[in-house]
């Protein structure tokens, strides 16, 4: 088992590196929300927003931030298989062999060839965009709680997945944050062992193809692909059997390749515009709906999902233990994950937006692009008094959140100790 643990002097300069690899309520949807509504898209892969409205509920007199609890998944990403691409192009490369593209096929066409390129040598990396977010992330948080960076020589603790898009976010979110206070110490960790320790999911392979599997019978039966096939193939019958791919999955793969283009900053690529917007809807729906469940939140697996996050849980609880009797070692305590292990995370803990179990047709309608964006992030925020009482707030994207088993002491401020009793039970 690789297990590494650097000295924060090393890291730094490897993130020095690695910067100048990347730098360049409910759950239910509302469209008006989306980021890219105006172009009326509704996108799975969904970038992480470029600007964030910060808005902190004034804390109980005598208050102040002392310690922090945060997990992020990697930023924007390039595909993370080569099938994301491959697949696309099976369908349109045998059709160009057999001289069945129209005019605007050969354009498509044309533009999964390009992004092939450019995603040549870096599959499942993280993206420039992707770098920034996590910047961007760290930089709001120093000047959000400036209380968190005073004193000298204390420590930060970082955990990151063995994915190196995960260890890249890592690294761009602590270039800025050690701008906080260039004093402290920062201990960082990695491999296989935090992998499992950060993202979780024993058994979950069982989960993944039953739900991939209702997410397929659902598009088959569900887009309606003439419009498609008719205007980029000119016998659309052969390019399905040429290819061993129906038109209702080539469409999926269109749509699947196509929402990553703006993850990876391809203004002048968009393969989106080549659907319908009633086949894109259907799409995204089902892609919301199969990681809604196979990620902790189905009626079905909940139980089961929810346990492989039982260690994020007990690590807020070990280090929310330590803040409250004023022996915490690290000041900040930071994981880097994947979108599965923060989802069962929040989905063990009722946080809301995931606090629902749903079958397979209920979550159609569940927010993906809001709630499991690329480096979407959950914080729990320590708040202490002289007295030494020890408040807890909750922030989702970095808006304030509530549990929808507990009941806040004032506004979105939890007691610890009501914290502490829910997650020890």
């Amino acid at each position: 088992m690789k297990h590494l643990l650097v000295n924060s002097a090393i890291v730094l300069a490897a993130t020095v590196a690695v910067i100048s690899c990347t730098t360049e309520n409910s759950g239910i949807r509302n469209t008006s929300q989306h980021k890219y509504a105006s172009e009326g898209y509704e996108y799975f892969h969904t970038p992480y927003p470029e600007s964030i409205a910060i808005y902190d509920t004034p804390a109980p007199s005598g208050y102040k931030v002392t310690n922090l609890w945060h997990i992020g998944r990697h930023g924007s990403r390039r595909p993370a298989g080569k099938g994301e691409t491959t697949r696309a192009l099976k369908v349109f490369d045998a059709a160009a062999r057999a001289g069945l593209l129209t005019d605007e096929g050969k354009a498509l066409h044309a533009d999964i060839l390009r992004m092939r390129d450019e995603f040549d040598g870096e599959i499942g990396e993280l993206s420039a965009r992707g770098g920034r977010e996590h910047q961007a992330i760290a930089a709001r948080i120093v000047k959000r709680y400036p209380s968190l960076f005073k004193g000298r020589n204390k420590k930060i603790h970082a955990v990151s997945s063995n994915s190196t898009r995960v260890i890249a976010s890592m690294c761009n979110f602590c270039n800025v944050f050690k701008s906080g206070n260039t004093s402290f110490d920062y201990t960082f960790v990695t491999g296989d062992k935090w992998r499992r320790y950060v993202s979780r999911s024993d058994g979950s392979d069982s989960i993944y193809v039953y739900y991939r599997g209702l997410r397929n019978k659902y598009l088959e039966a569900s887009l309606s692909p003439g419009t498609f096939a008719s205007k980029y193939f000119t016998d659309p019958s052969a390019v399905e059997q040429l290819s061993d791919c129906p038109m209702w999955e080539c469409v999926y793969r269109i749509f699947a390749l196509g929402t990553l283009c703006h993850c990876n900053d391809l203004s002048d690529i968009d393969l989106c515009k080549y659907l319908e917007k009633d086949d894109m809807e259907t799409c995204y729906k089902a892609c919301a709906s199969c990681f809604y469940c196979q990620s902790g939140l189905s009626d079905k697996w909940a139980q089961s999902r929810r346990l492989d996050a039982k260690v994020l849980s007990d690590d807020i609880l070990t280090y929310g233990d330590s803040v409250a009797e004023g022996s915490a070692e690290y000041v900040c305590d930071l994981h880097f994950s994947h979108d599965t292990g923060i989802a069962a995370l929040l989905a063990l803990l009722g946080v809301d937006g995931f606090d629902k179990s749903l079958t397979f047709d209920q979550a159609l309608e569940w927010d993906a692009s809001k709630y499991i964006c690329m480096a979407f992030n959950f914080d729990v925020i320590f708040y202490r008094n002289r007295k030494g009482d020890t408040l807890v707030k909750f922030l989702r994207n970095e808006e304030e959140t509530f549990i929808a088993a507990l009941t806040p002491a004032e506004g979105p401020y939890y007691r610890w100790s009501d914290v502490r009793d829910y997650l020890a039970n």
